[in-house]
């Protein structure tokens, strides 16, 4: 043999990565690269996150009730009508139901009659027992 011929023969034993026959040690790589894999995207799957935004919850939204409040200044049992006192402007029409409230129970309702003065006004008892200082709103 000659030199280059040797010298090729050096280099590629040399550059071989094995000693074990090509079928053995391919088989087992392909056993350890798989299971490895397979590791991988289990554990990455199992950690994963979504990445969707959760909807943001519902927010609660208050509408304050602008309806005039009125107040009871006098009731007169016998003829079965009330006045009642109201904010500046805010005096009902004539003929408008009203229910009146004490303490958080409906306890009666009226009907505005046609006699106004300031911001008062003469209201017939429909229904209920109506007192001093109950209030009166709108349907």
């Amino acid at each position: 043999m000659t030199l280059p011929v040797r010298a090729l023969r050096l280099i590629r034993a040399r550059l071989r990565l094995d000693d074990l026959p090509a079928g053995v040690f391919t088989a087992s790589m392909r056993m350890v690269i798989g299971v490895l894999c397979a590791a991988t995207l289990l554990g990455g799957c199992a950690t994963h996150k979504s990445s969707a935004p959760k909807p943001a919850p519902a927010k609660t939204v208050v509408t304050p009730d602008l309806r005039p409040v009125g107040q009871v200044e006098l009731v007169n049992a016998q003829g079965r009508f009330v006045v009642i006192s109201y904010p500046p402007g805010a005096v009902p029409k004539p003929g408008l139901r009203l229910n009146v409230w004490r303490n958080g129970l409906k306890v009666g309702e009226v009907k505005v009659g046609d006699q106004e003065r300031d911001n008062n006004t003469v209201a017939d008892i429909l229904a209920g027992d109506v007192k001093v200082h109950d209030q009166t709103r709108e349907e």
